[in-house]
């Protein structure tokens, strides 16, 4: 069971967005484009950063549907497993070898970065829109991971052979999921769906406002 009684007890991500609309809807936009909008890093390549970095914070869930899309994308499922043991010896290219020891420090001790740490990143080739999105990668998935893990959702309950293929084949679409999308048109409707204990009078001008933003040419 999830720590929020109002969801299912095999929830995921959707659920939890659908419970608050119009704070996700924003967010999969951010996820969207830095998932899927242009990066020097492939899509096979991000999945396996965002798997990575779940393993690391031990977050089941994002680490085990993240693989499963990245091994969709060609990714060796051993890869993962042996970055986590050693980035040295790891069967990846050396280009990436700067990036997954760049990352490993990032999550567990960012406070040690130094830039002699991004110097290794762009001596192996890569130029700062790839840092960029590497690290806005990996601050996507700490979000992710910290949110999932404190609101219980149970990696046991999960298919994470039906998330990954899913997320392969909509291009990181199940981040925003229809059923939100055609939810939060109307500001009723995603108030309806919000629980007990909203406040609807205070949070329908937020969710108003939240839906202007999104529709506009800047958000598209």
């Amino acid at each position: 069971m999830t720590f929020l009684k109002s969801l299912p007890e095999d929830a995921h991500v959707p659920h939890l967005f659908s419970r608050y609309p119009h704070i996700y809807k924003l967010y999969s936009m951010a996820s969207l484009g830095i998932m899927r909008g242009p990066s020097p890093l492939s899509y096979a390549q991000r999945e396996l950063i965002g798997a990575f970095v779940s393993a690391l914070n031990g977050c089941r869930y994002c680490m085990g549907s993240h693989s499963k899309t990245a091994e969709m994308f060609g990714v060796n499922p051993a890869l993962l497993e042996q970055l986590l043991e050693d980035v040295e010896s790891a069967a990846i290219e050396d280009k990436l070898k700067p990036v997954f020891k760049y990352l490993k420090k990032l999550v567990k001790t960012p406070y040690k970065l130094i830039e002699k740490d991004a110097e290794a990143v762009y001596a192996a080739g890569w130029d700062e829109d790839a840092l960029h999105s590497m690290v806005a990668i990996c601050c996507t998935f700490e979000f992710m991971n910290h949110l999932v893990m404190g609101l219980g959702i149970d990696p046991d309950k999960q298919d994470f052979d039906s998330l990954g293929q899913e997320r392969f084949n909509t291009a990181w679409e199940p981040m925003i999921p229809s059923a939100i999308a055609e939810q939060t048109k109307d500001v009723a409707a995603a108030l309806r769906g919000a629980g007990p204990t909203w406040n609807y009078e205070q949070e329908a001008e937020t969710i108003e406002a939240t839906n202007k933003i999104f529709n506009t040419k800047l958000c598209t």
